[in-house]
């Protein structure tokens, strides 16, 4: 049994999709109403559903990942 939560976001392939996603809304600062929040969002997202690598990337890295938590006993080393 490993010592760490399992919703460990080192792990989580769906949790470095968001970081990905939420640099690309926060780039240029905060939304500063309900539609440039919006807009941003859906930039964000466009962004990403273009670059067919970074999702393809961060789910090919889950191996590496999971075997640094492993060796690190639930943190990255």
């Amino acid at each position: 049994m490993l010592g760490w939560p399992s919703n460990s976001p080192d792990l989580n392939v769906i949790e470095n999709c968001w970081h990905v996603v939420s640099q690309n809304i926060y780039m240029n600062g905060a939304a500063n109403n309900l539609a440039d929040l919006r807009g941003k969002v859906n930039s964000a997202m466009a962004t990403f559903n273009n670059q067919k690598n970074t999702g393809v990337s961060i789910y090919n890295s889950f191996v590496a990942r999971f075997m640094k938590c492993f060796e690190g006993r639930g943190n990255l080393v």
